[in-house]
């Protein structure tokens, strides 16, 4: 996938066997060729406070960096005064949604990746 590349798949597991490939899964495709054992910082974007605190707990338990934004716009603003790895982030979200948190992102920062996640199925969306 090229850098700048979006990406929507769906995945039909269960939340909790989703949860414990998540890391692997995401930092496999974040850090290519470079060691598995790099630290990054990731923005972590979720309205859904328990989701965005599992996700950061996952990736703070195996040495990286994980910070939380409740909302797009929150994001935007963490953008602004820290340097992040990637995002990752929800697509369904009340102000700014992934998709146009996403497009805000690409503007600025063109080579910082972004992951998109959600609940839904495709149909709803």
């Amino acid at each position: 996938m090229a850098r700048g590349s979006l990406c929507i798949a769906q995945v039909g597991v269960p939340l909790h066997s989703l949860l414990r490939h998540m890391h692997r899964m995401i930092i496999t495709l974040l850090l290519g060729d470079r060691s598995i054992n790099e630290k990054l910082c990731i923005l972590i974007v979720d309205d859904n406070r328990i989701m965005a605190k599992i996700l950061q707990d996952i990736f703070r338990v195996k040495g990286h960096e994980a910070e939380v934004a409740h909302s797009g716009s929150e994001a935007l603003g963490k953008l602004e005064r820290s340097c992040f790895n990637c995002v990752l982030s929800d697509i369904k979200m009340p102000d700014i949604d992934g998709i146009d948190l996403y497009k805000a992102i690409k503007t600025h920062q063109p080579d910082l990746p972004v992951v998109l996640m959600t609940a839904y199925n495709a149909d709803k969306l």
